[in-house]
């Protein structure tokens, strides 16, 4: 095997472990600790989530008004992001 077909072989398992990996899904909550009110949510993909809400909150475009005004108040040091319940994969995926 050439260096370049061992490379693209490495790559393609790389790819693969990722797309196997389990991704964390569950149910999250966003305190403000400042006035303790609290947004509970769910995802299938944590990370990628609380991502997507610290982007939102970035560009004032949160889908939640009264939060995104409580985030530009306060700042993003008076909010916490937890996880609330993570939850384990099905082994064999049905219908929902």
């Amino acid at each position: 095997m050439s260096p370049v077909e061992d490379s693209r072989a490495s790559r393609a398992e790389r790819k693969r472990t990722y797309k196997e990996a389990a991704v964390p899904m569950g149910i999250y909550a966003i305190r403000n600790r400042v006035n303790g009110k609290v947004f509970v949510g769910h995802s299938l993909n944590l990370p990628a989530m609380f991502n997507r809400i610290r982007f939102e909150f970035a560009q004032r475009m949160h889908r939640v008004p009264e939060l995104q005004a409580d985030w530009e108040r306060h700042g993003e040091a008076a909010f916490s992001f937890e996880v609330l319940d993570k939850l384990e994969p099905l082994d064999e995926p049905g219908p929902t």
